[in-house]
């Protein structure tokens, strides 16, 4: 694996990166379309197009009518393992290092490209095997996966719930101010949040005996769980 990760970096640096979100958005059950890629990884429509239409050519994706682009088998397996090292890049820097969410998740994109398997393994050594990245995606095939991908947004609770938050949607990483919101809340994965009144653009929460307000578009890329 380490062979084919680097040789596919050093002749294609931006396969990593879409890759990946091509995986993620199909184990959202969503199309991947190029608006949709562009949108997340924040570059132009064109750019997109010729990406997608290389890595087709080499075999790693594939496109279908009804879904959109689709990952070859070699290209899931690639983009596991591109995700696999991202998030656990992300959990060293957080957990061990303190980096803030949002700057983590841009220094892990780095990282993972010189990062080998034998340090890959004593850096999950370390922190446990973790199963899932700091803001609680899951690790491709962990026990967890499915819970946790299909575990409704914090817009669907109601007033006076008493939730714990669980995720922060990968969708939700891109939007643009929603990783350091939660940082400076230091509204982490486990907060515990008493839901309260909504109006059409913020919704209330009791955390930590304060009254907050949390944008709706924030909101509903937040994952929670009962608390009660």
């Amino acid at each position: 694996m380490d062979t084919d990760i680097v040789s596919l970096c050093e002749q294609f640096p931006a396969a990593p990166r879409y890759l990946s979100q091509v995986y993620l958005i199909l184990r959202e059950n969503e199309p991947v379309v190029g608006a949709r890629i562009g949108e997340r990884l924040g570059v132009t429509p064109s750019s997109v197009t010729q990406t997608l239409k290389r890595l087709e050519q080499r075999g790693l994706l594939s496109r279908e009518q009804s879904r959109g682009y689709t990952l070859t088998d070699t290209g899931e397996r690639l983009a596991k393992h591109y995700i696999s090292r991202h998030y656990l890049l992300e959990r060293l820097l957080v957990d061990e290092l303190g980096v803030a969410w949002d700057v983590a998740d841009d220094e892990a994109e780095r990282l993972q490209m010189v990062l080998s398997t034998t340090l890959e393994h004593h850096i999950a050594k370390r922190l446990g095997h973790p199963d899932t990245c700091p803001h609680g995606n899951p690790f491709p095939g962990s026990e967890r996966e499915s819970y946790l991908l299909h575990a409704p947004a914090l817009t669907d609770s109601a007033p006076g719930d008493h939730v714990r938050v669980i995720r922060v949607t990968e969708e939700g990483e891109a939007v643009d101010g929603l990783l350091r919101f939660c940082y400076e809340q230091r509204m982490m994965l486990g907060s515990k949040l008493t839901v309260g009144t909504r109006n059409a653009t913020v919704l209330r929460a009791r955390f930590k005996d304060d009254d907050i307000d949390i944008p709706l578009d924030f909101a509903r890329h937040i994952r929670v769980e009962s608390a009660a």
